[in-house]
């Protein structure tokens, strides 16, 4: 089970470096994963405090789901003090792609629990998805922009 979980916070982590680099392609890919790993940093520590459970079959304790959701918060509840200080912020479709990242990587954390483990594989493949689709979609729009 141990295997498992690590492997879960490995695809989350590359899932959340590259929806960081998909997220702004004007932004250089070295500063885009470093700001994946500032965002990968807490839920790694957090893998590591939270206990093992007794039985991984059964749901993770509340105070768990807690630090999920606000996990997944986080971004969204930022957004202004970001606007305040640096005057730019980001789409409220990146913000909530931001905020299931951190959900992932949440869930990744608590990846000892086999449900969280589950949805944690499920939010990857959805960011997985955003990352290969976003340039696409940016380009394609700037492309029928300038015909």
């Amino acid at each position: 089970m141990g295997h498992d979980r690590g492997l879960t916070m490995i695809v989350l982590a590359l899932a959340s470096a590259s929806v960081e680099i998909a997220a702004e392609d004007t932004r250089p890919v070295h500063l885009s994963l470093l700001r994946s790993l500032a965002w990968i940093a807490l839920p790694c520590a957090l893998r590591i405090l939270l206990p093992s459970p007794k039985d991984p079959g059964k749901r993770p304790p509340l105070w768990v789901n807690v630090l999920i959701v606000a996990g997944g918060l986080l971004p969204i509840v930022l957004e202004p003090v970001f606007r305040t200080v640096w005057g730019s912020g980001n789409a409220l479709e990146l913000l909530l792609v931001f905020s299931l990242r951190n959900l992932g990587l949440g869930l990744a954390a608590a990846g000892a629990w086999r449900s969280c483990q589950r949805l944690a594989a499920i939010i990857s493949l959805f960011l997985v998805l955003f990352a290969i689709l976003a340039p696409i979609r940016v380009n394609g729009r700037a492309a029928a922009a300038a015909a």
